[in-house]
């Protein structure tokens, strides 16, 4: 009986430590202009930014692949409105009202980051 639970354990082991591990996502700006670094998002009032992301691993192993479906949602859509546009990990950012708000991206259904969001007015770039 202790030798079922080992293999099962050993089973479970092996399976969760082949898969990605989240280490951040990088942004491939389609159009618009914004700003993203370790502090956060920062976009213009009135402005829409098209990016094309892409979830990072640090797992020796594995790596993203393209049927991880990512997905973010803004805490406060009336400063920062975020939307899936077209293509798969395509999406469209867009400054409703100078404030700041939070960004939650999502990987397959699991949130794995919240990072910082804010829309300057314009001209403040």
């Amino acid at each position: 009986m202790a030798t079922r639970g080992l293999l099962v354990l050993g089973l479970v082991a092996a399976v969760t430590g082949c898969q990605p591990h989240y280490s951040g996502l990088v942004l491939h700006y389609i159009n618009g202009a914004a700003n993203f670094d370790d502090s956060g998002l920062e976009i213009a009032e009135g402005t829409a930014v098209a990016v094309k992301v892409k979830p990072t691993s640090d797992s020796a192993f594995e790596d993203y692949e393209v049927y991880d479906l990512v997905s973010m949602t803004s805490f406060n859509e009336g400063v920062m409105f975020v939307a899936r546009a077209g293509d798969v990990d395509t999406f469209a950012f867009v400054g409703v009202r100078t404030g700041k708000t939070a960004i939650d991206v999502f990987i397959n259904d699991r949130r794995v980051d919240t990072f910082d969001a804010r829309v300057l007015p314009q001209g403040a770039r």
